[in-house]
């Protein structure tokens, strides 16, 4: 959280890199079979909202980058969109290897597949401390240029705050990687969409069917949090 906007997007690149190896060689591995997907499980229709927004937020790594490619003078709007469908192709083939390697394929991940090589586990590890880092480091520094610009908090506050805020939900009971993914993506990820979807809408004057398609996507991110509430109400109310 030190580094410079330069060093933090080194250390992201080659992190993302070490992912992306340890996916290709998973893959590479691993005979991909359709088994373990069902075509359809009406139990958990409503469960990949949440999830899949979190997962191909990358909302936290747009400043950032805007901020480097404004002192190269480069900014290029078709590195962001091929950057995204790249992100959910690697992500795509990695559901595909781990639901052909992991019978049944379960919440935490690690206990359906400890069938495996350990050599494919200790990958298994690493993609997910990897993970961690790449999904940490850009969300702590939002966290703290939010809290040090907007709020005004001194520097040390602000770099304090990001650097602990994790542990301290993890000790106040957030410990559930799934349900608190699935809570972050379907209800504050959508509710942001939603919102910088209207304000472009807005600030750019869109009309017609630009207009339309800006609702449509509005739209959707309304869905996805009544979807993630009705996930979480349907236990309480029996279903």
């Amino acid at each position: 959280l030190m580094f410079n906007i330069r060093r933090l997007m080194q250390v992201e690149f080659i992190v993302t890199l070490m992912m992306v190896g340890f996916i290709f060689v998973l893959v590479g591995t691993t005979p991909i079979t359709l088994e373990s997907f069902p075509l359809v499980d009406w139990r958990y229709v409503l469960l990949p909202f949440g999830p899949i927004l979190f997962a191909l937020s990358g909302w936290t790594s747009i400043e950032p980058a805007v901020d480097a490619a404004k002192k190269k003078k480069s900014i290029r709007i078709p590195g962001l969109v091929f950057g995204t469908l790249g992100v959910a192709l690697v992500y795509l083939l990695f559901s595909l290897a781990l639901g052909s390697v992991g019978k049944p394929v379960t919440p935490d991940t690690l206990s359906g597949i400890l069938h495996l090589p350990v050599w494919k586990i200790s990958i298994l590890l690493l993609f997910g401390l990897s993970a961690i880092i790449t999904s940490y480091l850009p969300m702590s520094v939002e966290v703290k240029n939010a809290l040090k610009d907007g709020l005004k908090w001194n520097t040390s506050s602000a770099f304090l705050f990001a650097l602990f805020l994790p542990y301290l939900l993890v000790l106040a009971g957030f410990n559930n990687f799934l349900s608190s993914i699935a809570l972050v993506g379907g209800v504050f990820v959508a509710i942001q969409y939603m919102t910088l979807t209207q304000i472009a809408r807005k600030a750019l004057k869109l009309e017609g069917w630009r207009k339309w398609l800006a609702n449509l996507v509005s739209l959707f991110f309304v869905l996805a949090v009544v979807a993630q509430a009705v996930r979480f109400l349907l236990p309480i109310l029996g279903y």
